[in-house]
């Protein structure tokens, strides 16, 4: 999601596979939340609670300002295993992903929508293979018009897109 959404971190790292699977309760904070939360203290390494639950803070995200039109600065990022196993699984899904260079497409579109089934289907306690209908946004062809508009090169760059 980081990489995806140009989010970059001033300290610390970002979730691992490991931290996905095994649902780690670590997270990432936003400079304003660390400055009113942790003060003068280093946020890395503190502990935060969430839903009752202490999370690790094991990174610190660069100011990023309106991704998407969304502003990713007001957020705390949880790996989604640790959400679902604290607040259980989401009513909405958001997915970001952005595919590594002269990856297989398919099949990582694949993965992504295999894993938000799983999830709207554990959230709407659906059987296992029950269709869930999914929305796509392919960023690339709603981001495209765009491109040429120098307004939002600065976003589009950072987001791997050209003009």
């Amino acid at each position: 999601y980081f990489d995806a959404a140009g989010i970059r971190l001033l300290q610390g790292r970002t979730f691992t596979d490991a931290d996905a699977a095994g649902a780690a309760k670590v997270a990432v904070i936003n400079q304003s939340f660390a400055r009113r939360v942790f003060r003068d203290r280093d946020p890395i390494g503190q502990t935060l609670r969430l839903g009752g639950r202490g999370f690790v803070v094991i990174g610190l995200q660069e100011k990023s300002g309106t991704v998407g039109g969304m502003n990713v600065d007001r957020y705390i990022y949880i790996p989604l295993t640790a959400y679902e196993r604290v607040f259980g699984a989401p009513e909405t899904l958001s997915i970001f992903a952005k595919a590594p260079r002269n990856a297989e497409i398919p099949a990582v579109t694949a993965a992504a929508e295999d894993r938000a089934r799983a999830t709207m289907r554990a959230r709407r306690r659906l059987a296992p293979g029950a269709e869930v209908r999914l929305r796509h946004a392919y960023v690339g062809r709603v981001l495209a018009p765009l491109r040429s508009d120098a307004r939002w090169r600065p976003l589009m760059a950072r987001l791997g897109f050209t003009p």
